[in-house]
């Protein structure tokens, strides 16, 4: 699903109370979202072409189905795909791959696709 602004996700460092509020505030968040907005990835956005690979996650040029930019054409974003199945693979601590969720959610820019 796609994920709020970053000023709202924002996680604060070494507080366990303010993590597992807003752990729960993103995970009620994702519930409503998916209720409201069934559909699934592929069927809004077409994956183009693979731009890189890492040890857990694959980065994909992806375009929406529908939405048109000013230019009239399928909006273009950039997305990073990182799967459990991936991640215990390689053997990743659970700690790095929450800390790469971490980090991710801190991005904001337009031609990113954000989603969890």
């Amino acid at each position: 699903c796609f994920l709020r602004a970053s000023e709202e996700v924002r996680v604060a460092p070494g507080a366990p109370s303010a993590v597992s509020s807003s752990e729960e505030r993103d995970k009620r968040w994702r519930q409503e979202f998916l209720q409201r907005n069934p559909r699934r990835f592929c069927d809004v956005y077409e994956i183009k072409q693979q731009l890189g690979k890492g040890s857990f996650g694959t980065v994909f040029l992806v375009a929406h189905r529908t939405q048109l930019d000013r230019h009239n054409e399928k909006w273009v974003r950039v997305c990073k795909m990182i799967t459990k199945a991936k991640a215990k693979e390689a053997k990743t601590p659970e700690s790095k791959v929450r800390e790469e969720f971490a980090v991710l959610k801190q991005l904001d820019h337009p031609h990113v696709l954000r989603i969890f």
